[in-house]
């Protein structure tokens, strides 16, 4: 598989900016172990390598991602999904190690909006928090049929919407082989972080990213690329 564009750690480190240590959870499937590169597009240079999987036991269903970059630092990053993989994660946990061993970060979180008191109330129905995206919560079948689809992720810095719009069917290579894709343009709702900003602002700065998922389940996401418009320089 070939992921365009490191977003840090599914939607997620897409909300980079946004809500930091992301591990872009569901960029799995069941009983595969998935490898997803991340390239340099000017360079053709490797920055990071990460490896999914999901487990299923006594504890809930779970996202592992094992992340090593090019300078040698390791991540290791856990969702749980208490409820399973078709209800929002219930708890994130990471450690970062250096080259040498050394641990540079740990985070935990548990999801729940009570500890959260600074979000716009309430939290959309179905809202996910930011560092554990399933995308078995997304409708992904109205996707196919041309359908658009809405999401909202959130975290300590607010909500976020995200808006899928299926753009072109596409046969594409990567490593693990090709595929019949669907394109995907997905822009970013800003207006619940910044409230007092006008709409017209937000319309015209709204970023926006790119996704390529096959067309039949379970929907691998093959490609990734973003953000700016056509003519920018994607790194």
């Amino acid at each position: 598989m070939l992921r365009f564009y490191s977003l840090a750690f599914l939607l997620v480190s897409a909300f980079g900016l946004l809500l930091p240590s992301q591990s872009f959870a569901q960029l799995s499937i069941p009983g595969k172990l998935l490898t997803y590169r991340t390239l340099d597009l000017d360079s053709g240079q490797e920055l990071e390598r990460s490896r999914r999987w999901q487990l299923s036991d006594s504890h809930g269903a779970r996202e592992l991602t094992a992340i090593d970059y090019a300078v040698g630092t390791e991540v290791l990053a856990e969702c749980t999904f208490a409820s399973g993989f078709a209800r929002p994660a219930t708890m994130f946990r990471s450690i970062m190690r250096s080259k040498t061993g050394e641990l540079e970060r740990s985070d935990f979180d548990t999801f729940d909006p009570g500890y959260y008191p600074f979000l716009a109330k309430p939290l959309a129905p179905g809202a996910q928090p930011g560092a554990c995206v399933s995308k078995s919560s997304l409708d992904l079948p109205t996707l196919m049929r041309g359908g658009q689809i809405e999401t909202w992720i959130w975290s300590d810095a607010g909500s976020v919407g995200a808006i899928l719009r299926p753009e072109e069917n596409e046969k594409l290579t990567v490593p693990a082989g090709s595929f019949d894709a669907l394109r995907v343009r997905i822009d970013l709702d800003l207006s619940k972080v910044f409230p007092h900003v006008p709409d017209l602002f937000l319309k015209l700065v709204k970023p926006h990213f790119t996704i390529w998922i096959t067309r039949s389940e379970p929907y691998y996401v093959l490609k990734m690329a973003g953000f700016g418009a056509p003519n920018d320089k994607l790194h």
